[in-house]
C-alpha cells in the first residue's frame, strides 16, 4: 500500500503546487491521473518516487515514509517511466531494458533467466524485432516503448508512468496500453499521468482527477469520467459519445 496523506508541497515558498493531497493506492491498480497543465500530476509522482523532499504531510510506502528509504531500496518497489529518454552509449535495446534488473547499472553478471525477462517483457510490448537495434538510433516513440520494457524487467511492485505517450503513434499508444493491461491482470501496479481521457476509459481502473493542486474526483473510470468533469478539469464540452464540440 502506498498511503500519501495531506501532503503539501510547493517549489518555493511564494506559492503550494500541491495543497493537501490524500490518496492511497492498493497493489494490482491501474491508476491513472487526469488534470489540466500545471495542476500537480508529475510532481505528485515525483514526491512518491522520492525525488524531491517533502515537508508537509507523508507518504508511506508499507507504513514506511519515503524520505527515509533509500534509493536502492526504493528500487525494489518502485519504477519509473519519464517522459523521455536520451542515451549517451550506444547500447543494444537488450542492454538497455537488462539494465532494469541491476537498477541501471551495466555491470553485473546477469543470468539465463534475466535474459527471459528481457525477451517477455519485449513481447508483451510487441517490439521483440528491436532487441539488437541501437537504442540510441531508435525514433522517441520506440525508445519510450523500451523504457516501459525495462520498468517491467525491473520487476517493482508499483510502475509510475509520467504521459507515457507523449510521444507514440496511434498504434504504439495502443500496444502501450494493452501492456499495461496485460502486466496489470498480472499483478503489477501502475500509476499513470496522461492528458487522454479515451486512453483511461480504454484501460479501466481507478481515475484521479486533480484540479489546482487538489483531488477533484477519484473513483472508477467509468463512473469518474463524464460531461461534468470534463469540462471542468479543461473547459472543453463533449457530447455523449465523447466528441468535443465545444471549447470555452
Amino acid at each position: 500500500m502506498i498511503e500519501v496523506n495531506n501532503l503539501i508541497f510547493g517549489y518555493s515558498k511564494a506559492e503550494n503546487i500541491l495543497k493537501g493531497i490524500t490518496l492511497n493506492i492498493g497493489k494490482g491498480e491501474i491508476v491513472n491521473i487526469l488534470g489540466a497543465n500545471g495542476c500537480g500530476k508529475s510532481t505528485l509522482l515525483k514526491l512518491i518516487l522520492g525525488f524531491y523532499k517533502y515537508t508537509t504531510g507523508s507518504i508511506k510506502i508499507y507504513g514506511r515514509e519515503v524520505n527515509s528509504i533509500s534509493r536502492k531500496e526504493l528500487a525494489k518497489y518502485l519504477s519509473y517511466v519519464p517522459q523521455s529518454h536520451h542515451a549517451v552509449f550506444p547500447y543494444t535495446v537488450k542492454d538497455v531494458v537488462i539494465m532494469g534488473k541491476s537498477s541501471g547499472s551495466f555491470w553485473k553478471n546477469y543470468t539465463s533467466s534475466d535474459y527471459e525477462a528481457v525477451d517477455y517483457a519485449l513481447s508483451v510490448l510487441k517490439i521483440e524485432h528491436l532487441k539488437e537495434r541501437d537504442y540510441s538510433r531508435l525514433s522517441g516513440g520506440e525508445r519510450q516503448l523500451v523504457m516501459v520494457a525495462r520498468a517491467i524487467v525491473q520487476n517493482s511492485e508499483y510502475c509510475f508512468m509520467d504521459e507515457p505517450v507523449a510521444s507514440l503513434d496511434y498504434g504504439n499508444q495502443y500496444r502501450l496500453l494493452d501492456g499495461v493491461k496485460n502486466m496489470a491482470g498480472r499483478g503489477l501496479t501502475f500509476i499513470i499521468t496522461t492528458h487522454h481521457p479515451d486512453h483511461v476509459k480504454y484501460l479501466g481502473g481507478r481515475a484521479v482527477l486533480m484540479k489546482n493542486g487538489l483531488i477533484y474526483k477519484d473513483g472508477l473510470a467509468c463512473n469518474v469520467l463524464n460531461d461534468t468533469s470534463l469540462y471542468e478539469l479543461y473547459k472543453v464540452k463533449v457530447d455523449e459519445a465523447g466528441y468535443v464540440y465545444a471549447v470555452d
